[in-house]
């Protein structure tokens, strides 16, 4: 029973995850979450969001990921932190906006395209 737990709360991560990262591919959905919300409230969808399902607290077990996914995911979690970093800063983030135009928002997008492939290739 318990390792049934563990099994479904996995792969529960691992399907909100790829929603996340499909979320980060899309200009136009991140644009249009404007529409209903102030422009923080996108970058709390965006960078919140991930960090409540990639966790550097929860144990690498609970992933369903694996190693060549699991680095990907890293990488991206680590441009994420390099983001969070610039936030916490002098630099602001830019108007959501204007970041879906940026050299930072192209390197994210191409990075969760990538996650995203390496995943579907194992569906």
């Amino acid at each position: 029973m318990e390792d049934e737990l563990d099994e479904d709360f996995g792969q529960g991560i691992r399907e909100e995850l790829v929603d996340i990262l499909e979320l980060w591919i899309s200009k136009d959905e991140q644009v249009e979450l404007l529409t209903n919300r102030a422009p923080s409230d996108v970058y709390q969808v965006l960078f919140a969001n991930w960090y409540t399902f990639f966790n550097p607290t929860f144990d690498r077990s609970v992933y369903e990921f694996n190693t060549k996914e699991m680095e990907l995911l890293d990488e991206f979690d680590n441009l994420m932190l390099e983001w969070q970093a610039v936030e916490k800063g002098e630099r602001r983030m830019p108007e959501i906006s204007e970041f879906v135009d940026s050299a930072e928002w192209k390197q994210l997008n191409s990075l969760a395209q990538d996650c995203l492939k390496t995943i579907a290739e194992r569906k």
